[in-house]
């Protein structure tokens, strides 16, 4: 499940080794294309930070506790349909 959305790869890293410390197994979907050029971000609408659905909840109230906590945490049809950050 994806617990956040992140057009840029440094915030979705400290993200996800954010969830890896606290021992929450999770992935970045389009890492490898986004880090290879970062333009394939904003074609890819991001980078997803995923979980397993299970943690999800776990993961996100972690994530809102932090720095982090102004990335956009629901995608929905609106955020996706942009690929616009929520904060600026």
């Amino acid at each position: 499940m994806t617990v956040i959305s992140s057009l840029d790869l440094p915030v979705a890293l400290i993200a996800r080794t954010r969830l890896e410390d606290a021992g929450i197994p999770c992935f970045l979907a389009n890492e490898c294309l986004v880090g290879m050029d970062w333009m394939y971000a904003n074609m890819l609408c991001g980078v997803d930070l995923r979980v397993p659905a299970p943690l999800a909840q776990q993961a996100l109230d972690l994530l809102s506790s932090d720095a982090l906590a102004c990335i956009d945490h629901t995608p929905d049809e609106e955020s996706a349909a942009s690929c616009e950050p929520i904060c600026q």
